[in-house]
């Protein structure tokens, strides 16, 4: 009972101690001459939104800005991590920036969109991950210096005018195209090399070449821990069918009907993305998107698929609302039919803008 006391004592004495500063003691060996000798008023103007790589809670933009007194802006700054804001992370590349994964498909547009939505022209990269971002810059566009222990690109706003217009919820539904137009060609290809059809799956599309890591992801888990059980009943037709009907009758929980669907939520995957084998000769393709984003695709592809689930397993109603957020969207096509798609009109392959494009297939997916 003494030694409680004493403890007791101990904590108390401790918690009424001035916190001390921890900014030498985390980041200081982390300041570089371009902000510690004020180099920053040279470069850049006052209130100037300035892009800092790495992106998000693992670099040190934050700290970076505080010690240039807050005197520019910049389109980021998180203390936690996965606390992206749902507007924001509707930029396809800011998720990818945070993870340290920018080159998703069609990044260099990507890129490009969001720096001229929020005008960006100078984007300061620490040198030592400057490796892990520089297929972002075209040397043809930008011009790089190093100054004062920072990478400087610097590129003339008119390069990137006519991004101005052009906002978060276009660029997913572009990315939704090519994502799904990539898919879609590497079903075709493994198919028609002679896969067989209840091999398909998106790590072997990765392993034969035809997808990218980025997009392919890693093997994901088939089940989150606290469901366990139901991955048993995981595919079953005779749990999906009354499940699915009851769902589209009244309010049944989302993340229920993602655990014992056979497609992957977000939380069971590490793309986004699902190829796979429906049945004896059809295959299933979908991507996980909000309902905006998923638009341009259902206006795309749904005419030619059997079926059209969102978010899944409820089969898609244009008129019926969806819950907020990221959910999958499934559309299933007979084998026979999949060669007469065509993935080539997608927004990576056109030549048109972003604003254009999505104009024309939103129109047709509502």
């Amino acid at each position: 009972f003494g030694a409680g006391r004493w403890m007791l004592a101990g904590a108390a004495l401790i918690s009424i101690l001035p916190t001390p500063p921890m900014t030498p003691y985390v980041a200081r060996d982390n300041l570089p001459p371009f902000f510690r000798q004020h180099l920053y008023n040279k470069y850049l103007s006052t209130n100037e939104i300035v892009l800092i790589l790495p992106f998000g809670w693992t670099g040190y933009s934050l700290f970076w800005q505080a010690e240039a007194d807050f005197g520019f802006r910049m389109p980021q700054g998180r203390l936690l991590a996965n606390a992206i804001p749902p507007e924001f992370a509707r930029w396809p590349i800011v998720p990818a920036l945070a993870a340290d994964t920018p080159y998703i498909p069609d990044f260099a547009v990507q890129f490009a969109a969001f720096l001229g939505h929020y005008r960006i022209r100078t984007v300061l990269v620490d040198p030592a991950e400057e490796g892990e971002f520089i297929r972002l810059f075209d040397r043809s566009r930008w011009r790089r210096s190093e100054v004062g222990g920072v990478a400087l690109y610097q590129i003339d706003p008119a390069e990137l005018a006519e991004f101005g217009g052009v906002g978060g919820g276009e660029m997913e539904a572009r990315f939704n195209l090519t994502r799904f137009a990539i898919l879609l060609h590497a079903a075709r290809a493994a198919l028609a090399a002679g896969l067989k059809l209840n091999q398909l799956n998106t790590l072997d599309l990765r392993d034969r070449g035809l997808l990218a890591r980025t997009l392919a992801g890693d093997a994901p888990r088939p089940q989150l821990p606290e469901y366990g059980a139901l991955a048993r009943l995981r595919g079953a037709r005779v749990i999906m069918s009354p499940l699915a009907y009851l769902a589209s009758m009244t309010h049944i929980d989302y993340r229920l009907l993602a655990e014992l669907g056979p497609a992957r939520k977000p939380e069971l995957t590490t793309s986004g993305v699902w190829v796979g084998p429906w049945n004896r000769d059809s295959v299933a393709i979908g991507l996980v998107g909000d309902r905006q984003g998923v638009r341009a695709v259902i206006g795309k592809y749904g005419r030619s698929a059997t079926a059209v689930f969102y978010p899944y397993p409820l089969k898609y109603h244009a008129d019926n609302p969806a819950p907020d957020g990221q959910n999958l969207l499934l559309l299933v096509f007979p084998r026979a039919t999949l060669g007469a798609l065509d993935p080539e009109g997608s927004a990576a392959s056109s030549g048109h803008s972003p604003k254009l494009l999505l104009q024309r297939t939103a129109n047709s997916g509502r």
